[in-house]
């Protein structure tokens, strides 16, 4: 491994999407940078992947298999397990990179300090193979421990990663039945710089079979990480306002209106001037279809007609 060439380990857990995940890899093996390993972690696929993979990549790609499904996080930390590289990247299997994205984060580490860990890009949509455009937001302070209590930063397709720190935090916690990858930014900002490079250089590929449109796991994942980082979150009212008010608005989603009352209640407690929530309280014994239209139209990305919720 050369200091100015360093080894790439690219992840890539699947499970069952053999034709999506060979489109995967090309986006990868087609980087303009070079120096990468690529892990498949078969999860359980219901055909083995290694034989299709092996047929269509030769030894470019190795497929590690797990005989039953033990999910994204597991499959994640099994492939980083077996990872070389300096670096290291997680990619789903139904997503593509576009060609200079590895180049440009390479770079980007070359010319900063060993106290950046991560270096994450801008994604756009990709629905029915058309790209979308969305707006992405960059932060221009490398220190992002306060703001990512706040939200998922960046797309989980973007990060590139200094596999010292992931290693150092512990990687994916598989607990988590969503909000995985928010829940590892929170804690590498606790040991690490982020730095942005300014461009959409990944697709995330919009079909209505993925973990951001399964309500009941998306309110899950958020409750079990507003408890893991409850006491830095709890520092910041209206951060924590923010956090009740976003559950209680999913549990709207899912019409679930007794928890969504009871997280809209705690978003007031905790900053009396959430007018927003105050709001909700009064449209779920006035009008819910009235609040449950506002919430998807203006907090949920309709792409032809797929909800992509976050």
């Amino acid at each position: 491994m050369s200091h100015h060439n360093p080894l790439v380990s690219v992840v890539i857990p699947s499970k069952n999407r053999p034709d999506l995940v060979i489109a995967t890899l090309v986006s990868v093996i087609d980087q303009t940078y070079d120096n990468i390993e690529i892990i498949v972690v078969d999860d359980g696929s219901d055909m083995p992947l290694a034989p299709l993979l092996k047929d269509r990549f030769s030894d470019r790609v190795l497929c590690l298999r797990n005989d039953q499904s033990l999910g994204g996080a597991v499959a994640r930390n099994r492939g980083a397990q077996s990872a070389h590289g300096d670096y290291i990247t997680f990619l789903d299997d139904d997503d593509l990179w576009l060609p200079k994205k590895l180049e440009m984060q390479v770079d980007a580490f070359s010319k900063h300090g060993v106290d950046i860990g991560v270096v994450y890009c801008g994604f756009d949509f990709l629905c029915k193979e058309e790209i979308v455009p969305r707006q992405n937001k960059f932060h221009n302070d490398y220190d992002l421990s306060i703001a990512v209590l706040s939200g998922c930063p960046f797309g989980s397709p973007t990060p590139l990663i200094r596999k010292h720190y992931f290693d150092m935090v512990g990687g994916f916690d598989r607990e988590l039945p969503s909000c995985q990858d928010w829940d590892l930014w929170i804690r590498l900002s606790k040991v690490c710089g982020f730095y942005p490079v300014k461009e959409s250089l990944a697709l995330y590929r919009v079909h209505g079979d993925q973990i951001s449109t399964n309500l009941r796991k998306k309110i899950d994942g958020r409750k079990m990480v507003l408890a893991k980082h409850y006491d830095e979150i709890k520092n910041y009212p209206r951060v924590l306002s923010a956090h009740y008010s976003r559950i209680g608005s999913l549990c709207v989603l899912a019409d679930e209106h007794v928890e969504a009352r009871d997280f809209f209640s705690k978003a007031l407690a905790s900053n009396m001037f959430d007018g927003g929530s105050f709001v909700h309280l009064v449209l779920q014994f006035l009008c819910r279809p009235l609040e449950k239209w506002l919430i998807e139209r203006f907090s949920v990305n309709t792409i032809d007609g797929i909800k992509v919720i976050h």
